[in-house]
């Protein structure tokens, strides 16, 4: 979900309606404004062919869809309030992919927390249409400031920010998610968009205690929060976009403990808000011209985005994850995650009477009634009723209580006399476990999230946002960075090809590199990425040297046309965390990199896959290696005079004209074939016309009329059979020319 508002600011701040040109000194005024006007002849073709479909497609779907039920609403049911709203729709649709045009916004009003809940309600009651017309209309205003902004100061950038800001406050929790996603993405957006938006991670106006007291009690059954709390505190200690928490005591064993209460109406808003989202991905994979070779899909982020934000609003299944979570650090003593508690038992006793003593028997088998004043009553098993309580449900959540503060309180980690730097190293480490090592990770670790207590232990909360690898990235991803990390940062020449082979199928294996990629271009690609990460690791500066587009013009450019590279959808998730960490780590130590941090905790997970964590092994095998006593070695001496051998013989066959070098490029003969498919074709079109129009200009008789009318028939239908011939050669092609990615 991160790059639908990304993609659509980042077009805002990237766009311009001049096309730049060059100077007059170097072309005449006349030529300038040819060039503008072909320019704009072309940018008008590309919105009559591609944008304006899109968005009447997306519009009549998203119409259709509202108005295709049982009771729809009222403008579905007049043609022309219908039409009106589609109308409308299309220039909001249009004003946010391409750039707004009109009077500027009015500034957003600053509502407080219990103001915009009661909002927040009350659009998820409105009407889906209303709805998508407030959605857009706020889009397409948030375009035009962040527009007008582009070229402006900083201030002026900063108001562009909080208007957008306050926008997505306005629209509800949905795009409050967005904003804290795009508050992550420095690679995209001005630092002053950055700093406006951090405060939605953790500065969300809250709701009313009371509120949060009243949807406690609905959702654990009970008529007040007093019934199942000793103490439930009015004032809440976080609040964050899709819910707050309120500090509260145990009645049954006096437990301090967070309760986390979910804002109303989530469900309601997401249902629609999601379905416009899912417009604006369709339309920006309609629109994107994908220049920079990346064959992306907003839908599949989409699609990722939705399943984890549904996901996000089942505090159950938050619950759940934050027990695996805390499974997967359980040897981790300075890692904490707060213990769960989902519901406790009551056992009430039931009275039942008691059962008559048995009559005693005599020795010799007849019974001896004793006189009543003498029999005991015998009480029966006592029964008890059972009683289940709940503590927590899909939209409260009860957890331990850990004390704890921020990690960027930086005066606060000083005053505990913590170390900042091993802060740093063990955020790191924490991270990169779950991404290289588990596979499993908190998409969300914000410093909102990602605290540390007294002791200096880190604690992580809120696990609703949790993605897991598929296995096959998971598989390419390890062994990406066993190519890159492997030997450290010194490496030769042989070693550096080898390494460039194994990242190329790991990135494949991965899914980044479709699998009919050019091999050669993508290992030249690696070889200059892995010697450029290892000059960075030795410290050496290679900004005085060739860049990566005079090294590699032709590769990249071959790469980049073929678009053979596509990031999964849960790499934004990776990117977004990433964003977080290195946030944290750089506010804790200013010469923190995660890189440098990754190489040996790489190299202790190779370690632990090739020798087991066997340091025995490991100092055997690096002795083998560095004195040729090992397996390989050994063959390779063995075997060698044999390859010489081979050579040699090799060599003067060649010599003697036994053999020949023969060279076949299969693109070029497919090429060739096609062109001359192609220039047959139009040859005999060409003929055929010259033939038809001498026999309709000259005066000949009947009959040799008629013989010219028939040998440009048979010209021509032999040129259109050469034509359709290029289908079936382009076909054939396809069938050799995979752009698959592995998944």
């Amino acid at each position: 979900m991160a790059k639908l508002l990304i993609a659509l600011l980042a077009v805002a701040t990237a766009y311009n309606p001049i096309r730049p040109g060059r100077t007059a000194t170097k072309l005449h005024a006349a030529t300038l404004e040819r060039e503008a006007k072909v320019a704009e002849a072309v940018d008008a073709e590309v919105d009559k062919l591609v944008v304006t479909p899109a968005i009447e497609k997306a519009v009549t779907e998203l119409v259709d869809e509202e108005c295709d039920v049982i009771e729809p609403e009222p403008e579905c049911l007049d043609e022309e309030k219908k039409e009106e709203t589609k109308g409308l729709l299309r220039r909001l649709m249009r004003s946010s992919v391409s750039g707004p045009t009109g009077k500027s916004a009015t500034a957003a009003d600053i509502i407080d927390g219990e103001m915009l809940e009661k909002g927040w309600e009350k659009r998820g009651g409105r009407g889906s249409l209303r709805r998508n017309l407030e959605v857009w209309k706020a889009l397409a205003r948030c375009a035009f400031k962040v527009l007008k902004a582009r070229k402006g100061s900083s201030e002026d950038k900063t108001a562009a920010a909080t208007f957008a800001r306050d926008r997505l406050l306005t629209l509800g929790p949905t795009f409050v998610k967005l904003g804290q996603v795009l508050s992550t993405r420095t690679d995209v957006l001005p630092a002053e968009y950055i700093d406006v938006l951090k405060s939605l991670q953790d500065d969300v106006p809250a709701f009313s205690g009371e509120r949060a007291a009243s949807i406690v009690a609905k959702e654990l059954g009970v008529s007040s929060v007093d019934e199942v709390f000793s103490d439930f505190s009015k004032e809440p200690i976080a609040a964050a976009s899709l819910g707050q928490v309120h500090l509260g005591t145990l009645k049954k064993n006096g437990q301090k403990v967070a309760v986390k209460v979910q804002r109303a109406g989530l469900r309601e808003l997401f249902a629609t808000d999601l379905k416009n989202l899912r417009k604006l991905c369709e339309l920006l994979d309609s629109v994107d011209p994908k220049s920079d070779g990346a064959d992306r899909s907003y839908i599949d982020v989409f699609d990722e985005s939705e399943k984890l934000l549904y996901e996000e609003i089942d505090y159950l299944n938050e619950a759940k994850n934050a027990d695996r979570f805390r499974e997967q650090f359980k040897d981790d003593p300075q890692v904490r995650v707060p213990e769960m508690i989902y519901e406790y038992v009551i056992c009430v006793p039931i009275a039942t009477p008691s059962t008559p003593a048995a009559p005693r028997r005599r020795r010799g088998g007849g019974a001896d009634l004793l006189p009543a004043r003498h029999r005991r009553d015998i009480p029966r098993p006592r029964a008890h009723s059972v009683t289940t309580h709940r503590y927590s449900t899909p939209k409260v959540l009860t957890m331990e209580f850990i004390e704890s503060f921020k990690l960027t309180d930086i005066a606060r980690v000083e005053k505990e006399g913590l170390d900042r730097k091993d802060l740093a190293k063990r955020v790191a480490d924490t991270f990169l476990y779950q991404i290289v090592d588990t596979a499993y990770f908190h998409c969300d670790p914000h410093p909102g999230n990602l605290a540390v207590d007294t002791s200096g232990n880190l604690v992580y909360y809120d696990f609703g946002m949790m993605d897991e690898l598929s296995p096959n990235v998971k598989a390419g991803f390890k062994e990406f960075c066993f190519a890159l990390f492997e030997g450290g940062p010194m490496i030769d020449d042989i070693q550096l090809g080898v390494k460039a082979k194994q990242l190329v199928d790991a990135v494949e294996t991965a899914g980044v590199l479709a699998k009919g990629a050019d091999r050669l271009s993508s290992e030249q690609l690696a070889r200059y990425f892995i010697r450029a990460f290892k000059d960075k690791q030795l410290g050496k500066d290679r900004s005085d040297g060739p860049g990566i587009k005079s090294t590699l013009g032709t590769e990249l450019q071959s790469l980049t046309e073929s678009q053979v590279f596509r990031f999964p959808s849960t790499f934004t998730f990776i990117f977004r965390a990433i964003a977080s960490i290195d946030g944290i780590g750089k506010g804790l130590d200013e010469d923190y990199d995660l890189g440098e941090f990754a190489q040996p905790f790489v190299t202790k997970l190779i370690d632990k896959v090739k020798y087991g964590g066997d340091n025995s092994k490991k100092s055997l095998a690096v002795f083998g290696k560095a004195t040729g006593l090992n397996a390989e070695d050994v063959n390779t001496a063995l075997t060698q005079p044999r390859k010489i051998a081979y050579l040699e013989e090799t060599m003067r066959s060649i010599e003697q004209g036994q053999l020949k070098i023969r060279v076949r490029s299969l693109e070029n003969e497919m090429a060739l074939t096609r062109l001359g498919t192609q220039s047959s074709g139009m040859t005999n079109l060409l003929l055929s016309s010259l033939v038809l129009n001498v026999a309709s200009v000259a005066k000949l008789a009947r009959i040799p009329q008629l013989g010219l009318f028939g040998v440009a028939g048979l010209l021509g239908f032999s040129g259109l059979s050469s034509l359709l011939k290029l289908s079936a050669l382009d076909k054939k092609a396809a069938k050799y020319t995979s752009k698959e990615f592995n998944s």
